[in-house]
């Protein structure tokens, strides 16, 4: 079974087998503090967690566009939430079309492990960001947590990885992008990346390693 078969065969009970910390997506959320009308890509939407988070930061005069490999899942998100500022899309996010250079915030929440080639994923999503748009790579579970879930389970998912922090900070280098914000502990992953003309690191290191 693949991954794209693996959660359309989930979809429907995805909210009632898997936690998400509400308190936890609020506060990274504002952390990312999404300025009202920005231009969000939210990759591996899922059925849709963050989109009310999203959407009320950004507001009406903003855009969503909500990408996810499996139709049931997008299914289930549309069902969920008709926000009109919301596009709905079967795809894969890094093979999105016309998009280059687009988007102000592309958000990975709890998603990025199921990239088979992480590097490129970066450097393919980098792509799609405005000039000092960001890059939010992030889990309100730690990495060992996210990493020991996905050893349990069998099948497509197993062998889905969240590397450490220092590997996460190479890959947004090589793409472009400057680690401005990075958290690695027993609590939460997050890692902001943002586009800059010279790729020039500026690192704060909140509650991380």
């Amino acid at each position: 079974m693949n991954q794209k078969k693996y959660f359309d065969k989930h979809a429907d009970t995805w909210d009632e087998t898997c936690f998400h910390d509400k308190s936890k997506i609020e506060t990274i959320m504002e952390i990312l503090k999404l300025p009202d009308g920005a231009s969000v890509v939210d990759a591996g939407t899922g059925t849709g967690i963050l989109l009310p988070y999203i959407h009320s930061k950004i507001g009406p005069n903003g855009s969503i566009t909500a990408v996810d490999i499996s139709r049931k899942m997008i299914d289930r998100a549309e069902e969920k939430f008709n926000f009109e500022n919301v596009d709905y899309l079967v795809a894969d996010v890094l093979k999105l079309k016309h998009a280059r250079g687009k988007y102000d915030y592309i958000i990975c929440y709890s998603m990025f492990p199921h990239f088979k080639n992480q590097k490129k994923a970066v450097s393919k999503l980098a792509a799609l960001l405005k000039e000092g748009g960001k890059l939010a790579i992030f889990h309100s579970q730690s990495r060992n947590e996210i990493n020991g879930l996905h050893a349990k389970i069998n099948g497509a998912v197993s062998r889905a990885r969240l590397p450490e922090m220092p590997v996460i900070r190479k890959y947004l280098s090589e793409a472009g992008l400057s680690l401005d914000l990075e958290v690695d502990d027993e609590n939460m992953f997050l890692a902001v990346g943002t586009k800059t003309s010279s790729g020039d690191q500026n690192i704060f290191n909140v509650g991380g390693k």
